[in-house]
């Protein structure tokens, strides 16, 4: 988005059809995912969505202007443009490095997962005792009163 050119509410500027103006943003913002360089620029514009005036939408059209022009910098199956500093094998070594950074996320998942597991089993193992323990006393308990009442008839 230009630096010279500011947009506002602006409100004495004649409104325009919001709808069309909302699916506009929508197909900008799905573009986003794979052109992060006009994320900045959209996400401005669809601040005014609920009241989009013609200012408004000459700067969604300049970008689709900009996203015309600048297609060829673009490849599939990438997010980025490659950068003109990196070669192909610079770049796919960026490549290996982010598949290596993504496997060892993965095995630390897995890791935290089994310590998870390993302290869900020793917690419910712990349960199991302090039940056992309360029905123990419980049942001590139970056996003092009926000695108490014997007592108490016997005497």
């Amino acid at each position: 988005m230009s630096r010279k050119r500011v947009l506002t509410l602006d409100k004495d500027s004649e409104s325009i059809d919001s709808t069309k103006y909302r699916g506009m943003i929508g197909s900008l913002l799905y573009l986003t995912a794979s052109r992060s360089n006009i994320m900045f620029s959209v996400y401005f514009c669809a601040r005014f969505q609920e009241d989009p005036k013609i200012s408004h939408l000459e700067a969604v059209k300049r970008i689709f202007r900009y996203i015309k022009g600048t297609q060829h910098l673009v490849r599939f199956g990438v997010k980025e443009p490659l950068s003109p500093n990196l070669n192909e094998d610079e770049y796919s070594i960026c490549c290996e490095n982010t598949t290596y950074m993504m496997n060892t996320i993965n095995e630390a998942r897995m890791e935290s997962r089994e310590m998870l597991l390993s302290i869900h089993y020793s917690l419910n193992m712990l349960l199991d005792i302090i039940s056992k323990m309360n029905r123990k006393l419980e049942d001590e308990k139970i056996k003092m009163n009926d000695k108490g009442k014997e007592k108490v008839n016997g005497i």
